[in-house]
């Protein structure tokens, strides 16, 4: 993860995946994602258990669902969470301003849950939120229910999380409007 909008895009795809669909070796990399995302240090890399994971993905769905809706990272209030550093935090100053700077392992005191939590605040503070949005489509099935999916806009005028989305909006409004030119003809004759 190079960058904070590769880490929002790791976030989107990891709220989305089906974790009790992963084999095992999909689960080690998942793992190593999360660990890299966090910076989880050595010690702690054990406490990363598929419960863990499992807790985190629902709690990360309801803040970027939250953020799909405001347009905005939510509150303490509203989430549950605490935002403050389960870590020593070291600001830089950088292009005119203070940033928070992710510090060194064994400035890390937190559990996994903590440290995730706080790269993920991190991270949405560093960019255009405004860009987490919600498919138009209901194009998922989660428990038999039609949804939604999220996704990470590429541009700011993209309201589908896939071509097939696109397509298949695109489709029903051409058909639509082919059925409603019919109607006219048939009322006219």
């Amino acid at each position: 993860m190079k960058n904070y909008e590769d880490r929002v895009r790791f976030v989107v795809r990891f709220v989305e995946m089906d974790l009790r669909a992963l084999r095992p070796g999909a689960w080690r990399d998942l793992r190593e994602d999360f660990i890299n995302f966090a910076d989880i240090p050595s010690p702690r890399r054990k406490e990363c258990t598929p419960d863990v994971l499992d807790t985190l993905q629902l709690q990360a769905l309801g803040v970027l669902l939250k953020i799909s809706s405001q347009n905005r990272v939510p509150s303490q209030e509203s989430t549950g969470w605490s935002w403050e550093a389960p870590i020593k935090v070291i600001w830089t100053f950088k292009d005119g301003d203070f940033h928070p700077a992710l510090p060194v392992a064994d400035q890390l005191v937190g559990d996994p849950r903590q440290l995730f939590r706080w790269a993920l605040f991190i991270t949405l503070s560093k960019v255009d939120v405004s860009r987490g949005r919600q498919c138009a489509e209901q194009c998922v099935q989660k428990g038999g229910i039609p949804r939604s999916r999220l996704f990470w806009a590429e541009n700011g005028n993209q309201w589908y999380c896939s071509p097939r989305c696109t397509n298949r909006a695109n489709l029903r409004r051409y058909r639509h409007k082919d059925q409603e030119g019919h109607e006219k003809i048939r009322k006219e004759d």
